[in-house]
């Protein structure tokens, strides 16, 4: 299965709560195989993404400027979702 998170607004967090995501997100028993992360043109998000996602070898992360590019490269894994489909099961969304 596969995650598409809009993380543009997402906030970076403290040294201490970081290694304590990493360590919960590697006794995870089952994440998804293909994680697409919009976090805009924040290079710090991608190295604190990157750095995370590490820790769970069966994930393959990927960082996006837009929605539309994730989606792309979720549909080139073979996963049937849309942008429009994205922005629609959004409630409130100023995208739709």
């Amino acid at each position: 299965w596969c995650v598409l998170s809009d993380s543009r607004e997402w906030e970076l967090h403290t040294p201490d709560v970081n290694e304590r995501m990493i360590k919960a997100a590697g006794q995870m028993p089952r994440m998804a195989s293909h994680v697409a992360k919009v976090i805009g043109t924040s290079a710090i998000k991608k190295w604190e993404l990157e750095k995370l996602y590490e820790s769970i070898p069966q994930t393959e992360l990927k960082t996006f400027e837009t929605i539309e590019a994730g989606v792309n490269w979720l549909k080139s894994h073979g996963y049937p979702v849309s942008a429009a489909q994205y922005f629609s099961e959004i409630e409130g969304s100023d995208n739709k």
